[in-house]
């Protein structure tokens, strides 16, 4: 039974007045934002924030959906609280979808955004969606509620469903109107009943596919087992019959160890002579008192298969499985050779990346210096042929200076005193076969120009002197004599004259 609630609460003011006027008003919850309240619980006719308290302390309706901060003032404007959060009675988080601005306290339930059922893992809860970090997260726990099944409903794959007690799991999609409990296993599978959960049954070697029909198949397969079986070991028979234990008993079992030929049933037929295999049994019917052969599985090496589909070249199973341990074998010796060839071609793809990178950055400063050599073949073309024709140029001048020098080149025989003027940027004046002690040379130096050079050549059969006269007022500066005008120089070879300035002439022997 629940407890009434005041639907109307009055407020009032600390010395017990009805708080009439005064004012709650509502925040967005941790801010200083008005929050929209409105006065129905579809949320549709908002209404004035804040609420006026009527004159016995009370206030409308009032509705919002998140958390907020309530503000009580009373007539005066004096603040009586401030709190915050606060929730509206249908904010509490049970069964309504998630929403951020509302604080949710443990064990609160939630829709979330993608429609599945949330129950909170912590208090103060809030800004925490649900959806987010499935599997880990540490503040919402999805619900997963079974529910009866109904035939209307349209079941999604790994959706839950109870009939008779049993949960039953989807398996496909639009699983409507198939009834769980009469399904084969392939719309519906149970969780809690053995009939519906399968297994891997190639090891077994049973033919069911369930659990519970593979406890039916074995349970069948025990009842069919001779009662009163004894096992009594092991049994060598290659000597035939004699090999037999004397004096059995019914339900005696051996297994045979080493084969023979032995008076056996098989399949209730008259014991005849019959070649036993190792591996197979021997029961005594002391119904019938004779031994019954026990058939069973034969050995791999007498067992054929058809290998046209493996590939092997094998023809019974022991044979195939050592040409499969071979091929395995060699398969891994050559895993091994892989790996170590994987493990090489690692480091030389890495050295090869790198070389690569370095190629890269030689090929744009290859193409850097192409161009600049471009260019400077280029120039080297236009100097080249300036080059040519500087050379063709002096080639032409050589020609004509070695004519001019020739030209100028005088022999002067005999003579005591000569006179000669300016011939070329170079005058040579050689006198040979010179007889006489002395000789004088007079320069027109009026007709020479700066850096001219006059080079003096004699022969000499005796000795004598060499007399340079320059006229016009030059001056003409010899070795190791005074500046004069006319100077006296002893011959003793090629006399070098260098005109420096238009008034002075330089003389070096």
């Amino acid at each position: 039974m629940a407890r009434f609630i005041n639907p109307i609460p009055q407020y009032t003011l600390s010395n017990g007045d009805i708080a009439a006027g005064g004012t709650l008003t509502f925040y967005e919850s941790g801010t200083d934002t008005l929050l929209i309240i409105y006065a129905d619980i579809n949320e549709s006719i908002p209404i004035a924030n804040p609420i006026t308290l009527g004159s016995r302390g009370e206030v409308p309706n009032i509705f919002f959906s998140s958390s907020a901060r309530c503000v009580f003032n009373d007539s005066n404007d004096n603040q009586i609280f401030d709190v915050d959060p606060v929730n509206s009675s249908i904010a509490s988080g049970e069964f309504e979808i998630w929403n951020s601005n509302i604080v949710y306290t443990q064990s609160n339930i939630v829709f979330g955004s993608n429609g599945n059922i949330y129950i909170s893992l912590i208090v103060e809860n809030q800004g925490n969606n649900p959806i987010l970090n499935a599997g880990n997260n540490q503040f919402w726990a999805q619900l997963i509620l079974p529910e009866a099944w109904n035939s209307q409903v349209i079941y999604t794959p790994n959706e839950f469903a109870i009939e008779n007690g049993i949960i039953f799991r989807s398996l496909i999609s639009n699983n409507t109107g198939n009834q769980p409990s009469l399904d084969n296993g392939s719309q519906w599978k149970s969780i809690a009943n053995g009939i519906y959960v399968d297994y891997n049954n190639t090891s077994s070697g049973l033919l069911a596919v369930t659990a519970q029909a593979a406890i039916d198949e074995i349970v069948a397969l025990i009842n069919n087992l001779p009662s009163s079986v004894v096992y009594r070991g092991q049994l060598d028979v290659s000597a035939g019959n004699s090999a037999l234990p004397a004096a059995p008993q019914n339900g005696d079992l051996y297994v045979i160890a080493v084969g023979g030929t032995i008076t056996v049933s098989t399949a209730g037929a008259t014991p005849v002579l019959t070649a036993v295999n190792t591996g197979e049994q021997i029961i005594y019917n002391g119904d019938d008192s004779q031994w019954d052969l026990i058939s069973s599985v034969q050995q791999a090496a007498t067992v054929s298969y058809n290998n046209a589909a493996s590939g092997l070249s094998a023809t019974n199973v022991q044979n195939a499985i050592d040409e499969v341990e071979g091929r395995i074998d060699t398969a891994e010796t050559n895993i091994v050779n892989n790996d170590n060839d994987i493990a090489t071609n690692a480091g030389n793809i890495t050295a090869n990346a790198n070389n690569i990178a370095t190629n890269a950055s030689n090929i744009i400063n290859n193409a850097s210096n192409i161009a600049t050599n471009t260019s400077n073949i280029a120039t080297n073309t236009s100097n080249i042929s300036t080059n040519t024709s500087g050379i063709s140029t002096n080639a032409s001048n050589i020609a004509a200076n070695t004519a001019s020098v020739v030209a100028i080149q005088k022999t002067y025989l005999a003579a005591t005193t000569q006179t000669f003027g300016r011939l070329a940027v170079n005058t040579y004046i050689q006198h040979s076969n010179w007889t006489g002690a002395s000789v004088s040379y007079e320069l027109e130096t009026s007709q020479f120009l700066l850096g001219d050079k006059v080079y003096i050549n004699r022969e000499f059969t005796e000795s004598g002197t060499t007399t340079i006269n320059a006229k016009s007022g030059n001056l003409i500066y010899l070795p190791d004599k005074s500046s004069n005008q006319i100077q006296t120089l002893e011959a003793t070879g090629t006399i070098r004259l260098i005109k420096i300035t238009a008034t002075v002439w330089v003389a070096s022997a």
